[in-house]
């Protein structure tokens, strides 16, 4: 590198290239910086950086999503053999940035060599870590050379004379970053992260199939948001395209499916799923002691053994398939005690923990609470989880469980339009209710019901897409408005009460019932204080009307007015 700076053909030693280069160095210019300006330079001649195409014609969307969350660079067939070649012979370290179509997404570092697609579609797949997001998702249009990611090439090496025209056509304004970090970062890269073609037999007695692939880290995390949003939802789509589906006739020990292997009509469950309470502990999670009778009789002693908790088991299944992935699923997550249910295992869960499944010892064992037995998390257990920030704010978590988890917002879906590069579809994009009084637009009725939240509480209550969804489903638009109406009165109401505590001038502002000038479409009747006294006390009570409060009362004819709907996002006159 320092030769590259200096211009030097010639064989110089080390200490020779150092006083040469500071000899260089401008006056006033600080060694950081001239440091950083050697990189620069040298970045601009002989970084090296490839292309990677995953095109949305060769891969489906759900496709393009997994290989996404799970850092797998794939090449299907569509690619020529120079490129497959490539692919396959371009070392651990080395740059690249992925391309979805005519989007750049990321910029990563191979950290796998190439092995064959294991499902129908031939290729090659390799893993590798993220460097840079793209923090601009606009289309690429200048695609005049085969490493434009709108180019017809799926793995093409940026050529040195255009690095410069990279840099700043693409490089920048879509990453935010320059050649000269990249390079930096390639320099740091250490071999020991990447991962073995073939892993070695274990010394455990565990049984490891030498011809399977590198075994991934796991990764932990949690989805969050306001009830409704789709949490759930993505959960049980990640489940069913990344974990399988439930065992048929499983064994009765839950294991041995998985030990013999699975028969040609059977498909492993390979996830566990819990829900955390206040009640939920170490004894369910991992381990603990269960009463058992000596005997069969009603007076027989009663013993107790250490039965292993749902999260252990999972862990025996992983070990014995490190050639599939298993998972951890948390339902409710932030309503449990963390310290308590997870004890030695908050440090065993972090990645870098984790037991990589290649034969030799784990990089960390600890002994277990009850049997003191030596325990580590396989890589190939991911932990998933769920949480509701309606009962309970993100702020609030355990410490040591948000260092360990990475953090997925799933707020309420109300785009108008599907965006670029995104795989899911608007839920309720174009669905209006029609009546005869006028067209309910469900989307702009929502989004503006949450702005109102927002202001008025936080963004953490907001009411989630998943609440309409089901007038989407429904095909007779005749049963719409009466399902609409039916959300509303039980299901929408009851919870902006609880919001709000029964502070009905709130759910009033929430709902527009301030600005409709017909009473008739007020889901809440606010009565005049005033005359409201009179009635009760007479007209002699003495009382001022700005020192009692006032009456709200429901008015249950206003969920069947459509009016009542369209006046929360259009003031109606």
């Amino acid at each position: 590198m320092l030769a590259v700076h200096l211009g030097e053909s010639e064989k110089l030693s080390m200490g020779a290239l150092q006083k040469a280069t500071l000899a260089k160095m401008p006056a006033g210019m600080g060694i950081l910086e001239y440091g950083y300006k050697v990189w620069e330079d040298w970045s601009h001649k002989n970084l090296v950086i490839w292309k990677l195409l995953h095109s949305d014609s060769s891969m489906t969307a759900d496709e393009l999503r997994l290989y996404r969350d799970e850092n797998l660079a794939v090449l299907v067939r569509a690619g020529t053999d120079d490129q497959i070649e490539a692919f396959s012979n371009t070392p651990n370290g080395t740059l690249f940035f992925l391309c979805h179509g005519d989007y750049p997404v990321r910029i990563g570092q191979f950290t796998s060599g190439a092995s064959p697609r294991t499902n129908e579609k031939e290729g090659w797949q390799r893993r590798y870590r993220v460097f840079k997001e793209a923090v601009k998702t606009e289309l690429y249009t200048k695609n005049s050379k085969k490493w434009m990611p709108g180019a017809q090439s799926t793995f093409k090496q940026v050529g040195a004379g255009d690095l410069a025209f990279f840099e700043g056509n693409l490089l920048k304004p879509y990453f935010e970053t320059d050649l000269a970090e990249l390079a930096v970062w390639a320099d740091e890269f250490n071999k020991s992260e990447c991962e073995e073609a073939t892993p070695t037999p274990a010394d455990n007695g565990a049984e490891i199939n030498k011809n399977s692939k590198p075994t991934a880290l796991g990764f932990n995390r949690i989805y969050y948001g306001p009830p409704g949003t789709g949490k759930t939802y993505t959960l049980m789509r990640l489940l069913e395209s990344d974990y399988g589906a439930d065992v048929v006739s499983a064994p009765a020990d839950g294991i041995a499916l998985v030990d013999a292997g699975p028969a040609a009509d059977a498909t492993v469950q390979r996830y566990s799923i819990v829900t955390f309470h206040q009640s939920y502990g170490y004894e369910e999670f991992v381990e603990g002691l269960r009463p058992v009778l000596n005997g069969d009789g009603e007076t027989d002693d009663v013993a107790y053994e250490i039965r292993a908790g749902v999260f252990k088991e999972l862990c025996h299944k992983a070990r014995q398939a490190p050639d599939l992935r298993f998972a951890m699923v948390i339902d409710e997550i932030n309503r449990g005690n963390i310290s308590k249910i997870f004890g030695e295992l908050i440090t065993l869960i972090e990645p870098d923990k984790r037991d990589p499944l290649k034969g030799n010892a784990p990089p960390l064992e600890l002994a277990l609470a009850y049997s003191g037995e030596k325990f580590s998390v396989p890589a190939n257990v991911d932990i998933i989880g769920t949480m509701n920030t309606a009962d309970r704010s993100l702020a609030l978590l355990d410490t040591a469980l948000r260092r360990r988890f990475e953090f997925v917002p799933l707020l309420p879906d109300v785009r108008a339009v599907k965006d670029a590069g995104e795989l899911n579809d608007p839920p309720l994009a174009g669905l209006i209710v029609k009546t005869s009084a006028g067209d309910i637009d469900v989307r702009q009725m929502l989004m503006r019901i949450n702005e109102r939240i927002e202001v008025l509480y936080d963004r953490d209550h907001c009411i989630g897409h998943a609440y309409f969804t089901l007038l989407k489903k429904e095909q007779n638009e005749d049963k719409h408005f009466d399902m609409l109406a039916g959300i509303f009165r039980n299901r929408i109401m009851p919870l902006l009460e609880e919001y709000f505590f029964e502070d009905w001038r709130k759910i009033r502002l929430v709902l527009g019932d301030n600005q409709k000038n017909d009473v008739n479409a007020r889901f809440i009747a606010e009565s005049d204080a005033l005359q409201d006294l009179s009635s009760l006390f007479g007209s002699d009570h003495g009382l001022e009307s700005y020192t009692t409060k006032r009456r709200y009362t429901v008015q249950p004819a206003a969920f069947a007015n459509p009016q009542a709907y369209i006046g929360i996002y259009k003031p109606l006159a």
